[in-house]
Parts: structure tokens; C-alpha cells; sequence
């Protein structure tokens, strides 16, 4: 598993390089496409960081708050962490073996390519996934909306096989 801003830098950089641009929500919204395929296919989270249900779609707490300078513009920086011992801040330096970054590479384009809107990652149908734990949230189901692994590979499961989620 990987650290969530370091797989963020990773796909900005990727967009990058195809001219897409991404704004905060969608970086977001296509980690957990990224984390919910992999969860898919492979069994295991590719993402270190627990994804949590809000209004608007999924999000990693740190990587939201990272880029929140860009507010609802095109990100355009790269995650940073502190360093506690030397008091200053760095840039989060990545790096992933060739596979995950051809797999990274893979969902960035069918999320920027128009995968985005179909009925697989339709953002209405996430946003209603998420509103669905929020509900169980305030019944202290889902504590922190924290969105289990388990409940996003069963997400993703069901809409690869076409099953309503």
C-alpha cells in the first residue's frame, strides 16, 4: 500500500503529461476509482489512507486538506509533508515500481476519457453511496465516515458485474 499524497503527485504528474487537469474533488473521486478497481482486481487496497463519505463524493482527509489551496481551481502543486525534527515542510517524493505506475496510468485515462460519466463511475452514483454512510454515520455505523475496504471492493464488485450498488 501506498501513501495517498504520494499516489496523488503521481497522478497529477500523469495528468500532466496527457494535458488533463484535475481539480481537488476529482483528484479525489479518481483515487477511489483508482483504490476501488485495484480493490477489485487484486484483493488489496493499493491506498494507505481510509477513505471517507462527504456530500460531494469520497475523500482522503490528508490529500483533500494538501491541495485545499487550489480550492475549486486545477490543482497545480504537489502534495507536501512536515518534517517535525527540522521544522519545514517537503515535497513528497514518490516512487512506484513500472506495474502501478502502467496501472495508475491505465484508470487515469478511462476516468478522464469519458469512464468517468459512464454508469460505472458516475459521480451521482457515488455521491449517493457516500449520502447512504453519512445516514448510518449519525447511527454511529460508519464512525468518522470511515467507508470500509470491504464495503468499496463490494462497491466496486457490484459494478463491474452491472448489480445496482
Amino acid at each position: 500500500m501506498y501513501d495517498a499524497r504520494d499516489l496523488a503527485n503521481l497522478m497529477l504528474d500523469l495528468a500532466d503529461e496527457r494535458s488533463f487537469s484535475l481539480g481537488n474533488l476529482d483528484l479525489n473521486r479518481l483515487l477511489f476509482f483508482l483504490n476501488g478497481n485495484y480493490l477489485s482486481e487484486f484483493g488489496c487496497d493499493l491506498v494507505d489512507d481510509d477513505f471517507v463519505a462527504c456530500a460531494d463524493g469520497p475523500k482522503i482527509r490528508n490529500v483533500f486538506n494538501a491541495f485545499s489551496s487550489s480550492g475549486a481551481r486545477i490543482v497545480g502543486c504537489r502534495a507536501m509533508r512536515f518534517d517535525p525534527f527540522k521544522e519545514e515542510y517537503f515535497y513528497v517524493q514518490y516512487s512506484f515500481p513500472v506495474a502501478i505506475v502502467d496501472y495508475c496510468a491505465f484508470i487515469l485515462i478511462a476516468f478522464c476519457l469519458g469512464g468517468y460519466q459512464s454508469s460505472y463511475t458516475n459521480h451521482e452514483r457515488t455521491q449517493t453511496f457516500c449520502q447512504r454512510i453519512l445516514e448510518k454515520d449519525n447511527e454511529g455505523v460508519f464512525p468518522q465516515s470511515v467507508i470500509p475496504s470491504a464495503m468499496i471492493a463490494s462497491y466496486f464488485n457490484k459494478l463491474k458485474l452491472g448489480v445496482s450498488a
